[in-house]
């Protein structure tokens, strides 16, 4: 390591990653990016009396074009990453240990299935996109294009939080093409008030919603993390009805998980009260989304 005078000392740099040091810090940082470069390491004294060894971070994991220490196809990763996502629904951290680590993960023939029609969905759609205007496609895009276009070669590590993510973007994109399907949506701007009274027979009764439970997803973000409910209902249109829950709430997601598995009525259906407005919720696409809801 340099003695020069202007090579700062081991408490100069943990006290410049402090911001207690004057010496501005892209000096600081330079300095320490050459200090890191003879032997890749440099120790620094801790306050305590103690020292650590900082690291510079060589490879970027979103450019490492390396291939994994226990080496996996694309398409093994993928039937891994869905086996995972079934047991913890979302891209938990468990499914990146799982691949990277060469433990042993036998994918059901379900998320076998699922694995390719995911591979054969991506590689459709983005083919298709890229010939109507190729400057279109994003970053991600492009990137997910080049994953499932040989999805028996081996994966690289760059690749990996792609795989990871790929079972939630592929399910959020079906149950959206399923929503497309159905006949009719809620009219844009609409109130809709359920939560009232009719009158039947000279007697106040309440007005009951009959829900047709559809298909629940994980809606996350940079701005929000929900766990989503997608209903269906038959008044004079088939309305799409949308309730979010933020995951945070976790008694509020396994007390609706608990009344979709235990409580439907004979008929298929979940009689309740609700309160909601119309919202878009794919491109034109309008929803009910509940604001309240209550199960009777």
């Amino acid at each position: 390591m340099s003695n020069n005078q202007n090579t700062p000392s081991g408490q100069q740099i943990l006290d410049a990653i402090r911001n207690k040091s004057k010496l501005p810090p892209s000096n600081m940082h330079d300095k320490l990016r050459d200090m890191l470069k003879n032997g890749g390491k440099v120790k620094v004294n801790l306050p305590t009396g103690q020292t650590a060894t900082i690291t510079e971070r060589e490879i970027d994991p979103l450019t490492d074009e390396r291939s994994l220490e226990h080496p996996r196809t694309v398409r093994e990763a993928l039937e891994i990453a869905f086996q995972k996502y079934e047991e913890t629904d979302d891209d938990d951290p468990s499914i990146y240990e799982s691949i990277v680590s060469g433990e042993q993960v036998t994918a059901s023939d379900k998320n076998k299935e699922l694995a390719d029609k995911c591979l054969t969905y991506f590689g459709h759609y983005l083919f298709e996109k890229k010939l109507e205007d190729p400057e279109s496609l994003s970053s991600w895009e492009n990137e997910v294009a080049k994953l499932v276009s040989t999805p028996n070669r081996s994966l690289k590590r760059m690749w990996i939080s792609l795989v990871v993510t790929l079972p939630r973007f592929f399910t959020i994109n079906v149950t959206k093409l399923k929503l497309m399907e159905l006949k009719e949506s809620i009219p844009e701007g609409v109130f809709v008030d359920f939560d009232t009274t009719i009158t039947k027979g000279g007697k106040e009764e309440p007005l009951i919603s009959k829900l047709k439970f559809i298909e629940t997803f994980v809606e996350r973000n940079q701005n929000k993390n929900h766990q989503t409910y997608i209903w269906s209902s038959n008044y004079s249109n088939s309305y799409i009805i949308k309730y979010s829950i933020g995951r945070d709430d976790i008694d509020k997601v396994k007390f609706l998980d608990y009344i979709i598995a235990n409580h439907k009525s004979k008929d298929g259906s979940y009689p309740c009260k609700i309160v909601g407005e119309s919202k878009k919720f794919i491109g034109n696409f309008n929803c009910l989304d509940i604001q309240h809801i209550e199960f009777i």
